[in-house]
C-alpha cells in the first residue's frame, strides 16, 4: 500500500477470484476501471478528499481496494457523532460490498469463481463498535451482574487501546477521542449488583479500574485543532 501516513482507512474491499486468466493489457484495464468506479462513488458518498489505494495480485486474482481519508471530514455530513458514526459505518460497508461486486463483474467471474471476499469498514467500524459498547454499559447496568459488566468494559478497554494505535492524523485523533471520552464519562462509575447474596467486590474493582484507564487514555489525546 502507498504511504498515506495522515489518512485513516475508511473502508476496504477484498476479493479473491479463481481462476482469473487476464492478460497484462486486460489487467491494466481492470485496474483503471476499478479505480474510476471506486473514486467516483467514494468521493460522492463519503467526501471529495478521499484517496484510493489498489493492490492487485495475479494468479488467482486478488483485489484489495482501500479507501482512505479523514474521519472528521467524512462524518461531517451526518451530524451528531453517535448517529454519524453508525451511518458512516453502514455507508463504508455498503461501498466495499459494491466494489467487490463490481470487481467480480469486471473480471467476468461467476459466483463459483469467488474464493473469498470481505467488506471491511476499517477504523470506522472500530469506532462504531466502541461507541455502541460504551452505550451498552449504561443499558446493561442493573441487568447484567458485575462480573459480566467487568468483562464488557475490559473488552472496550482493549478495543480503545487498539484504536489509539491505528488512528492517524491529529485532527481525527482529537475529534474521535474527544467524542468517545464524553461517552465514556457517561458510563456507570461502577456496576450495580444484581444479587446481594454474592460478593462482587473484585468485579466491581476491576470494572472501576478499566473505566479509569479508558478515560485516562482518551484524555491524553490532545483535542482536535481548531481554526
Amino acid at each position: 500500500m502507498a504511504n498515506y501516513i495522515d489518512l485513516n482507512i475508511l473502508s476496504q474491499a477484498y476479493l479473491r477470484i479463481e481462476p482469473a486468466d487476464l492478460s497484462a493489457p486486460a489487467l491494466k484495464a481492470y485496474r483503471e476501471h476499478v479505480r474510476a468506479y471506486v473514486t467516483d462513488r467514494s468521493r460522492f458518498f463519503l467526501h471529495p478528499e478521499v484517496e484510493i489505494d489498489i493492490e492487485l495480485r495475479e494468479g488467482s486474482l486478488v483485489s484489495k481496494i482501500t479507501i482512505l481519508g479523514s474521519i472528521y471530514l467524512a462524518i461531517g455530513q451526518y451530524g451528531e457523532f453517535r448517529h454519524g458514526i453508525r451511518e458512516l459505518r453502514d455507508d463504508v460497508k455498503l461501498i466495499a460490498e459494491a466494489v467487490n461486486l463490481e470487481c467480480q463483474f469486471s473480471a467476468h467471474a461467476s459466483k463459483g469463481d469467488v474464493i473469498h471476499k470481505e467488506a471491511r469498514p476499517g477504523v470506522v467500524g472500530s469506532i462504531a463498535r466502541i461507541t455502541a459498547e460504551l452505550d451498552g454499559l449504561s443499558d446493561a447496568n442493573g441487568k447484567s451482574p458485575p462480573d459480566q459488566m467487568a468483562k464488557k468494559i475490559a473488552r472496550v478497554r482493549e478495543e480503545v487501546e487498539k484504536l489509539l494505535e491505528n488512528l492517524h492524523n491529529n485532527e481525527d485523533r482529537g475529534f474521535v477521542c474527544g467524542n468517545l471520552l464524553a461517552i465514556a464519562k457517561g458510563t456507570p462509575k461502577e456496576p450495580t449488583p444484581t444479587d446481594r447474596r454474592r460478593d462482587f467486590a473484585d468485579d466491581i474493582a476491576a470494572y472501576r479500574d478499566d473505566r479509569k484507564r479508558i478515560i485516562k487514555s482518551l484524555s491524553q489525546v490532545p483535542p482536535a485543532p481548531t481554526g
